[in-house]
């Protein structure tokens, strides 16, 4: 090549590099990013195992255990598959149960303590009336984050710190605080707590100058997930996490700990609409159970609850078919994602099933027949909350690396707060001979779709 050529080259590249830098502020403005799912196929290529993959869920109601061998062979009817032996429902909407083989070791149970929950008949007879969001009545900061809705819930390690402030109010030092162990203040309106060094649930409330009802916070202390031993916490097979995150990426770092459920503590409401024990992995062992459970899935739901809501579709919850699951309970039911978000808390399968309460998802098109087609109205639901003007442009390539979009969230972007906290995976699922239509839904942090 001569002189020329190399000049015309040079040129060339100096040219591309100006545009690349000329761009990437404009992206890091108004891009929330978009990304396909890691570790899993492309959804066109494999339609088939999109729908297996909606096997691997059910819900916890309705259930006719059948006791199957081991089996090898995966049938396009969705018959048993297990890896040891399996405990499936007979019925439609049936929970698919893994039998466990325990381990001996010591068990730990929580003191029974006075809880506050809705008991589920409380919850039926208001089924039938309007929808409320349960906001919160007045403001309450806890470690600089809002606490948006008049029940919320936070988890904790033992000894983690928290910091309370009030919002305005006539007087100083207006708001009180009940808790236990006994708040510190540490200001006007201000209180600094530490959590107890027991794993268990531990109630604060607050209570303003002005509003009648107070606002709960249900702080959980975890186990620290150093504690998991060989895959067991207390005698519950939870199985293993990859020792390292996928492409060392935070959003796939392991869980920090694990809340215990106990019979005692199960039908408390992590949220205004939701229930502990509605996250619980669908395994078949005895309490104490564990579970990992992000506070941000919590206010997604709530979010996408009452805008289904407001868009004409009563229901005062979510049914969710799959919540948190085990690493070890992931891999008996046959999926082969080792980063799966139900493992790390953050994802949900949910329906509607409200008119009636059948176990079934609602015929939300109205078409007279429950299918596929019902989940579109869901997921464009979600869609319209979750979308981010850089799906539009950006479906796949450079835009579709995590990093690149870890690199765009951590940027100043237009998006709003909630906008950004939705940005995650979404997804609609077939039904099956053992369930039926359901949608994904997870807050990762980064854009995906797929099962379209």
């Amino acid at each position: 090549m001569g002189k020329r050529g190399w000049n015309i080259r040079a040129v060339q590249t100096l040219l591309l590099l100006i545009t690349f830098c000329l761009l990437l502020p404009a992206l890091a403005s108004s891009v929330s990013s978009a990304s396909t799912r890691p570790g899993e196929a492309s959804p066109v290529a494999h339609t088939s195992s999109t729908q297996q993959r909606a096997t691997k869920s059910l819900p916890p109601k309705h259930q006719r255990n059948v006791k199957t061998a081991v089996s090898t062979k995966r049938s396009h009817s969705a018959k048993s598959r297990t890896l040891k032996s399996v405990a499936l429902s007979g019925r439609r909407y049936g929970q698919r149960k893994v039998a466990l083989a325990k381990k001996t070791t010591p068990t730990v149970h929580l003191d029974s303590i006075e809880l506050p929950f809705v008991a589920d008949d409380e919850l039926a007879a208001v089924s039938g009336s309007a929808f409320s969001p349960e906001t919160a009545p007045f403001s309450v900061q806890v470690n600089d984050e809002r606490l948006p809705y008049r029940i919320n819930s936070a988890f904790v390690l033992p000894a983690e710190r928290l910091t309370f402030a009030g919002g305005a109010a006539e007087g100083n030092n207006a708001y009180l605080i009940e808790a236990t162990p006994e708040v510190t203040q540490t200001g006007l309106d201000q209180w600094s707590w530490q959590a107890p060094r027991k794993a268990g649930l531990y109630p604060v409330t607050i209570h303003s100058p002005s509003e009648g009802a107070p606002i709960i916070l249900n702080v959980f202390v975890m186990l620290p997930f150093a504690q998991l031993e060989r895959g067991y916490l207390n005698g519950y097979h939870i199985g293993n996490y990859p020792r390292f995150p996928l492409k060392l990426l935070p959003l796939y770092h392991s869980p920090q700990g694990f809340i215990e459920v106990t019979r005692v503590n199960e039908d408390v409401l992590v949220s205004p609409h939701f229930r502990l024990r509605q996250f619980l992995c669908k395994q078949d062992d005895e309490y104490p159970k564990y579970l990992v459970l992000d506070s941000r899935l919590l206010l997604v739901l709530e979010s996408i609850l009452q805008k289904a809501n407001t868009a004409g579709y009563h229901a005062q919850t979510f049914e969710i078919m799959s919540g948190y699951r085990t690493p070890y309970y992931n891999r008996a039911i046959g999926n082969s994602t080792t980063y799966s978000r139900h493992t790390l808390g953050d994802a949900a399968d949910i329906f509607i099933d409200a008119h009636p309460r059948d176990g079934n998802m609602d015929d939300l098109n109205r078409d007279g027949v429950v299918n596929f087609q019902d989940t579109k109205v869901l997921y464009n639901l979600v869609n319209q909350m979750y979308e981010s003007r850089a799906q539009r442009f950006w479906p796949s390539g450079f835009m579709a690396e995590p990093r690149v979009q870890q690199f765009l969230l951590d940027s100043s972007t237009d998006e709003s707060p909630l906008q950004r906290l939705l940005t995650g995976g979404l997804a609609r699922y077939r039904e099956t001979n053992a369930h039926g239509p359901f949608v994904h839904v997870d807050v990762r942090g980064v854009y995906t779709r797929w099962g379209q």
